[in-house]
């Protein structure tokens, strides 16, 4: 064989072996899987399956073919609840789930209770116990519930039982009650069958149902006594009224007070109704009439007609007097014309100041006219008394002074003089006397300048008369400091120097005339990104020191291009993404305080809080945005307390002013506003 033809026989079989390879090669290809399996098992096993609604089997049992993802699987068995989940199959693989199933309850729990004490319970007719009771593991039925107890009315119901359900049951027991009322006395005792039970009006509880017996009784008024029927779980109510006596009393002259045993009853004539029967003292007092008074029986059911005569017992004084301001008295009464007096004897006193006072005793008779003369005699003057209230004073303290009290006999003019311990009189000063007792106050200086501590002596000169009373001083060493500073020119300081400085302070204080008068401000405020105008009308007053300066204000700004991102979308009255639409008006109402001070005499600098109330509001043409269910109708927007601070300049002009400020407000809780204004002023007094 040649060489060409090993090539090809090489050629052929290299062929032949490689095709046969391939050839096998692709017969033993295997395919990657698309779905997975799940084995379900159960405790207790013999359970339906259920895979994406689908049934499958029961348990043990696994399912194949499921594709790639999640499944829903539920497990179902007689007597117990179902077993639901989700799970996760992989193709290719085998998920094992094991389900343990709960046993369904099949019976049920019943508690009864009741609105009072000591209830008894029954069920189907069997005694349970006393109220609360709870019964467990009852089977599905329906129940009888009765609960009771003695002098109330029982309560029963019919309740179904559910397995694995909890029944309550809660029972309302009316008690038997009787609610006794005496309508024409009071504090009438109470008698239930024979029982006290109290004083009317009474509620008498645990009342058994039945015939009952009630009985009112108080002092010589006869009992009173019903029957009546007590249902069970009621209230019954019983009015009693007792027999009663009546009295009619009318007297001559009318209008004489009555007293019953004593007891102030009214004026005559008079009828009393709903009396005690039996003995009964009446008696009449009437001023200048003798009082009458009488016994009487008073009988049940009928009235009684008294009529009495009254005996007048009153004579009349009538008093002259000298002189004629005297005052004059008729036992301890002022007397000012011609008395009415019950009979008797009277003390009859008359005073007038310079004369000596004079007493005189009368006797009146009933029906009978009397007159006196007091004639007084003048008195010569004397002092009765003289002193002083506080034997120590402090000079310049606040309510330290030194109080002279003066009694005289009648009036003159006098002189009170104030000397120290050597007898050097320091100063003095007339008084005059116009009644018995007077007093004088002195400060403690003398010439503007305190008195240094010591004794004194105070003593008042008159009409040939003399007293006199020490005391002592304290001097309170600052405040002497200081009434010597001011009282005394200082000789350590040059006088000239000392008369600029009060030049210069003087002419500073005669520029501060504060900031006062009606103040009209215009401008505008940034709220958010819109700049809107505002105006406001100040009344101000300036306070005792000048620097400061109060009073009120009234603003009013206008929100005319809407506001999506201020106030009000803060307050989340309008959407987020809301615009508001049309135009707003805000007002203020505030008191203010500031403070000032003037330069130059015409430019004044000044700072001012105010603190109110804010309230901003829209008309009907102009409501937030078409949506919102205010649309159209106007009204309140917010409202609130609100609060400012301001710093600005005017240049006063005589009576005017002009000027400019920056105002930073604030609406409380609903947020800030820049201002710039530019005011006008008129000091108008």
């Amino acid at each position: 064989m040649n060489r060409g033809k090993k090539i090809w026989i090489f050629v052929l079989l290299f062929i032949f072996c490689t095709g046969h390879s391939i050839a096998e090669s692709k017969f033993t290809y295997k395919p990657i899987p698309s779905t997975g399996s799940l084995k379900i098992e159960s405790n207790p096993s013999s359970a339906l399956v259920y895979v994406d609604g689908t049934y499958y089997g029961i348990t043990p049992i696994q399912i194949n073919g499921l594709y790639n993802g999640t499944h829903s699987v539920k497990i179902q068995k007689a007597y117990y609840k179902d077993w639901t989940g989700t799970y996760m199959v992989k193709a290719g693989h085998v998920n094992t789930i094991t389900a343990y199933l709960t046993k369904e309850p099949t019976t049920g729990d019943l508690t009864v209770r009741a609105n009072v004490s000591n209830a008894r319970v029954y069920v189907n007719g069997s005694y349970k116990g006393y109220a609360p009771v709870t019964m467990n593991d009852l089977k599905p039925d329906h129940y009888r519930i009765k609960v009771e107890r003695d002098n109330y009315k029982s309560y029963e119901t019919t309740v179904y039982i559910m397995a694995g359900e909890q029944e309550t049951v809660d029972a309302t027991l009316y008690e038997t009650k009787v609610e006794v009322s005496v309508t024409n006395i009071t504090d009438a005792s109470i008698y239930l069958d024979g029982i006290y039970k109290g004083h009317a009006p009474i509620t008498i509880s645990d009342v058994s149902p039945g015939y009952h017996t009630v009985r009112a009784s108080k002092g010589r008024y006869p009992d009173t006594s019903y029957n009546f029927y007590a249902a069970e779980g009621t209230t019954t109510r019983v009015s009693l009224t007792m027999q009663t006596a009546s009295l009619y009393v009318s007297s001559s002259p009318s209008g004489a007070s009555l007293y019953l045993d004593g007891m102030y009853k009214g004026t005559t004539p008079i009828t009393i109704q709903n009396l005690e029967p039996g003995n009964c003292r009446i008696e009449l007092r009437k001023t200048h009439y003798a009082s009458v008074s009488e016994t009487k029986y008073l009988s049940v059911g009928t009235i009684l007609n008294c009529t009495a005569e009254m005996t007048k017992i009153s004579g009349y004084l009538s008093v002259s007097k000298s002189p004629s301001n005297a005052s004059i008295t008729v036992g301890g009464e002022n007397y000012s014309g011609t008395m009415e007096l019950d009979e008797g004897t009277y003390t009859v006193k008359g005073s007038c100041f310079g004369y000596k006072p004079l007493s005189k005793t009368v006797s009146i008779s009933r029906n009978k006219s009397h007159s006196i003369s007091m004639d007084l005699e003048k008195a010569s003057f004397d002092i009765t008394s003289f002193g002083v209230e506080e034997s120590k004073i402090t000079p310049g303290k606040r309510g330290s002074t030194l109080k002279v009290k003066q009694n005289v006999t009648g009036p003159e003019t006098g002189t009170i003089s104030i000397s120290d311990s050597q007898g050097s009189v320091l100063t003095s000063w007339n008084t005059t006397f116009s009644t018995w007792q007077q007093y004088t106050e002195w400060d403690g200086f003398v010439e503007g300048n305190p008195i240094p501590s010591g004794t004194y002596t105070v003593t008042l000169s008159a009409g040939g008369k003399q007293r006199s009373a020490t005391f002592t001083a304290e001097s309170d060493e600052k405040t002497l400091a200081q009434k010597l500073e001011t009282a005394k020119p200082l000789s350590l300081l040059d006088a000239d120097e000392e008369a600029k400085k009060e030049a210069r302070a003087e002419k500073f204080m005669e520029r501060q005339d504060g900031r006062s008068g009606i103040f009209i401000s215009g401008g505008v405020q940034f709220n958010g990104f819109d700049v809107e105008p505002v105006v406001d009308l100040s009344l101000l007053f300036t306070l005792p020191s000048q620097f400061f300066f109060a009073g009120f204000k009234g603003e009013g700004s206008m929100s005319p291009y809407g506001d999506p991102h201020g106030v009000y979308y803060e307050l989340a009255l309008v959407k987020p993404d809301a615009r508001l639409i049309g135009t707003f008006y805000n007002a203020d109402a505030m008191a203010t305080l500031g403070a000032t001070i003037t330069l130059f005499g015409w430019l004044r600098p000044y700072v001012m809080l105010g603190a109110g109330y804010y309230m901003s509001f829209y008309p009907a043409d102009s409501v937030l945005y078409e949506e919102d269910p205010r649309y159209g109708s106007g009204g309140i927007l917010s409202q609130g307390f609100c609060a400012e601070m301001e710093a600005g300049l005017d240049i006063k002009i005589k009576r005017f002013s002009i000027g400019a400020a920056y105002r930073l407000h604030f609406d409380l809780g609903a947020g800030a506003r820049d201002c710039i204004l530019v005011s006008l002023g008129w000091r108008f007094w």
